[in-house]
């Protein structure tokens, strides 16, 4: 797994599992009581990336941030005429989370305690909250599989100039991303960004679909220093907000957020 030197060598970050020991911790508890970026798509369970789907529904990331998003939509949801939320909000404590400032007409001041963010709140005769309680994570690709086992990218540039990319994780799935979170932190001391991840999309009787995670190893501490920029660079931008659809919009594949700094895609 060693890596080939490319531009600039990479730095030893002697502290790297230390580091990681203490993002582990605060990344679980972000967890407890469980569009600047370009999105993947669950249309109909398959995971796919501007418009490529991938083998197996199945991908290897390195899970770079992940923040709570609230978002509602009151018309449902329509394939060919694509709305923006009409309420949302971000944020790390889902206690503290209010609409974000661009939403014209929120819903409540705060989440906690809004009638829309409340059980049975859903008007469509649905049950469950009118209000979706999400995740948003940010990722980039680490390799690929095969014959089910995972390959690690080991160009060093490939970590320096992958794309950031977006998922929004369905309501249903949210709990099983918290309990790998936690699972990781308790198990191995590391955060999401301090190992690599298999995201896979599998069928499920009570949701249709859902989002599965599992690690697939330490992501190397010659890659310290690279994962925590392009950590950094997510927690910049991960909060990006959803624009407002054109009237006219033509139907596109997920929300699309303020331009943000062009990559290479790698997935």
């Amino acid at each position: 797994m060693a890596l080939p030197k490319k531009n600039a060598p990479v730095t030893q970050v002697n502290t790297w599992d230390k580091d990681l020991a203490d993002a582990a911790v605060a990344a679980a508890a972000q967890e407890q009581g469980t569009t600047g970026g370009t999105f993947f798509s669950l249309q109909a369970g398959q995971l796919s990336f501007d418009g490529t789907t991938f083998p197996g529904n199945e991908m290897a990331v390195i899970i770079l941030d992940s923040i709570h998003e609230n978002i509602l939509y009151k018309d449902d949801y329509d394939k060919n005429n694509l709305t923006s939320p009409d309420c949302y909000s971000f944020g790390r404590d889902e206690k503290t989370m209010c609409p974000h400032e661009d939403v014209e007409n929120p819903e409540s001041t705060q989440c906690l305690g809004c009638p829309q963010n409340a059980w049975k709140s859903n008007p469509n005769g649905r049950g469950g909250k009118w209000c979706g309680n999400k995740r948003r994570l940010a990722l980039i690709n680490a390799g690929s599989f095969v014959n089910g086992q995972f390959q690690m990218a080991d160009d060093l540039e490939h970590y320096q100039d992958a794309a950031i990319a977006y998922l929004k994780l369905p309501v249903m799935s949210v709990k099983g991303f918290a309990g790998y979170v936690k699972q990781v932190s308790n198990a191995l001391a590391r955060p999401p960004f301090g190992v690599f991840t298999r995201v896979k999309v599998v069928p499920d009787g009570d949701s249709q679909f859902r989002v599965t995670f599992e690690c697939l190893g330490n992501v190397p501490s010659a890659l310290g220093e690279v994962v925590t920029r392009r950590r950094n660079e997510a927690v910049d931008e991960i909060e990006f907000p959803y624009q407002p659809m054109p009237e006219a919009a033509a139907p596109v594949a997920a929300p699309v957020a303020a331009p943000v700094v062009k990559r290479k895609s790698k997935f």
